[in-house]
């Protein structure tokens, strides 16, 4: 219900007047988690420098550790390409 509310706006000339006064909009689409991509690039690149960045670690627990960021990195990416 509130999705046809939102993305049915903008309709009539006052609704998209009062879009566009808003926010210089025409109209609200609808969106996915692909959008997102940019931020999980940035996200694994941080986390990928923070661990080879980190001197406190051995290679057995650097290892460990980028296999952890490595499998978070493709659950993620599998689940952005399915949305």
């Amino acid at each position: 219900m509130i999705k046809e509310v939102v993305f049915g706006f903008g309709q009539t000339p006052p609704e998209q007047q009062a879009l566009m006064e808003m926010n210089r909009i025409v109209k609200f689409v609808p969106s996915s988690n692909r959008q997102l991509q940019p931020i999980a690039d940035i996200e694994m690149f941080t986390a990928r420098r923070t661990l080879a960045s980190d001197t406190t670690l051995t290679p057995v627990e650097k290892s460990a550790a980028e296999a952890k960021i490595n499998g978070r990195g493709t659950r993620l990416e599998m689940m952005l390409k399915r949305s």
